[in-house]
């Protein structure tokens, strides 16, 4: 199946993610008519409705991610797109670690983007802890229901398995990958030893930021074992993440580079080119959206000395770009003078090597101190709620803080650098989101954050002081979009309040 029809048929049942917190079925429905359309056989949608479309590389949560241009971290790419193809590859696992704001992301999803034009991305989960992309029981279930768009008799295979264990998706992640990925496929190879010439290509992005170490660690070992036990396969996996320690270790015996390939992406002459050309690239967007700015803007020596700061990382260049051209602030020569102190007063100007995570910590703080006083309580009830709640769009996080539409984007004005903040137009339809998981890091790091640190107590309180305010004002009615308490709802609610107090 085409890469286009497969974007054709996941569309026609997107009202079954939109609605994924309520009930799928309206009436009865005949889970073993297998008579039924597969495309509209309640198995199917009862496997969108346990997804996470978020996730997928496509999705328009990920609008804004950063990806690679068409000459970034192009050996990395053309690496990996060459190893998929090569039959004689080792290993059908490929694991890229790197630090933060490396790039990671944008290299997995560029690669995503250019296999699923020839129709060989198998499926993508790209995890995101403040986009709260993050559950390990939406992983096998979004990666499913992606294969079953690409392949009709992958579809039709795991559409009789759901119908013949209907509560397969409540099962331990384990069956889940056995039964409905390990099996399916075998069969699949049974009836077409073919199957495994060109295989699709499945990538879990960010693992590190899936939710509970152990979960990452049982993910990664399913993924182990199904490559150690089967050398030939219609699919193979590719891994990125942070250099966790729990990650490593896991790694370390030493009967796993038999098994998988580990790469290590870092600061080399190609990565420093690649910042230069997006910061050079941003800055002449700027330019024609400032036609007043002067001629000479900006100057040479101060690129450089914002690439000499970004020392390779696509992630802190990224940064740099948005907090430059932010059209909020509409100031791109004091945003970029902001810039070059903070270069500058870490010695970049003087030779000094950096840390470009310690110069993205300064340019943190120094959003935040721009936040004015009055304004800066909302906005940090606002990353609370962000972190911590399950709301939906941005009109929800007003009415649930009772703020009107007005100030919370008065609240957020000087914080579209570190926040995807919607347009006033699309608040019904789009979430409010930290557009890279360094930024809360830096919140919840009282060492990194200083007075802008937001402890965990802080936030908890936070919610339930205002959970409780919405209890009181609305009774039992929920928020909109619904609130995870973490502690739990209404009583529990109560008792941590007390607790805190």
């Amino acid at each position: 199946m085409s890469s286009h029809a497969a974007s054709t048929n996941f569309h026609s049942i997107s009202g079954v993610f939109a609605n994924a917190n309520t009930p799928i079925f309206n009436g009865p429905v005949n889970m073993f008519d297998m008579n039924q359309p597969v495309d509209q056989h309640p198995a199917i949608r009862l496997l969108a409705e346990k997804a996470k479309p978020e996730a997928l590389h496509n999705s328009s949560f990920r609008e804004y991610a950063a990806k690679c241009s068409e000459n970034t971290r192009v050996s990395i790419r053309r690496d990996i797109v060459k190893w998929r193809g090569n039959p004689n590859r080792q290993s059908r696992l490929r694991w890229y670690m790197g630090t933060a704001a490396i790039g990671k992301s944008a290299i997995a999803d560029s690669v995503a983007a250019e296999l699923d034009e020839t129709g060989l991305l198998g499926a993508t989960f790209f995890f995101s802890r403040p986009g709260q992309i993050d559950d390990p029981d939406t992983v096998i279930p979004t990666l499913v229901y992606q294969l079953a768009l690409m392949n009709d008799q992958y579809k039709r295979i795991i559409t009789k398995i759901l119908v013949g264990d209907p509560l397969l998706l409540a099962k331990n992640r384990a069956t889940q990958f056995k039964k409905l990925i390990v099996e399916p496929f075998q069969e699949i190879m049974a009836l077409d030893s073919s199957a495994i010439d060109n295989p699709l290509l499945m990538i879990l992005d960010g693992l590190d930021e899936c939710k509970g170490c152990e979960a990452q660690c049982e993910l990664v070992q399913l993924i182990l074992d199904h490559v150690r036990h089967f050398r030939h396969f219609p699919l193979v996996w590719l891994l990125l993440s942070r250099p966790e320690w729990h990650l490593k270790t896991l790694i370390s015996d030493v009967d796993f580079p038999t098994i998988f390939e580990k790469r290590e992406i870092s600061v080399d002459d190609e990565a420093i080119a690649d910042a230069r050309r997006l910061i050079e690239g941003e800055l002449a967007k700027v330019r024609v959206h400032h036609p007043y700015l002067p001629s000479d803007w900006p100057a040479k020596v101060d690129v450089d000395l914002l690439c000499k700061a970004a020392s390779g990382h696509l992630g802190y260049a990224s940064f740099m770009a948005r907090f430059i051209s932010d059209k909020e602030l509409a100031d791109p020569e004091r945003q970029l003078l902001i810039c070059i102190r903070v270069a500058s007063g870490l010695g970049v100007d003087q030779g000094t090597r950096i840390n470009p995570l310690e110069a993205l910590d300064r340019l943190y703080h120094r959003v935040l101190i721009d936040v004015p006083t009055n304004a800066l309580p909302t906005a940090m009830k606002i990353f609370s709620a962000i972190q911590y709640t399950t709301l939906r769009y941005a009109k929800d996080h007003a009415s649930f803080l009772f703020l009107t539409k007005s100030q919370l984007y008065q609240a957020l004005r000087q914080l579209h650098a570190v926040i995807y903040v919607p347009p006033t137009n699309e608040a019904t339809s789009q979430r409010l989101r930290f557009f890279h998981a360094s930024f809360s890091d830096f919140l919840f790091d009282p060492i990194r954050s200083g007075k802008f640190h937001l402890s965990q107590r802080t936030m908890y309180y936070d919610i339930v002081v205002q959970s409780l305010r919405w209890i009181e004002r609305h009774g039992d009615e929920l928020p909109p979009g619904g609130v995870d308490l973490i502690l739990g709802w209404k009583l529990n609610a109560k008792l941590t309040l007390t607790s805190l107090i």
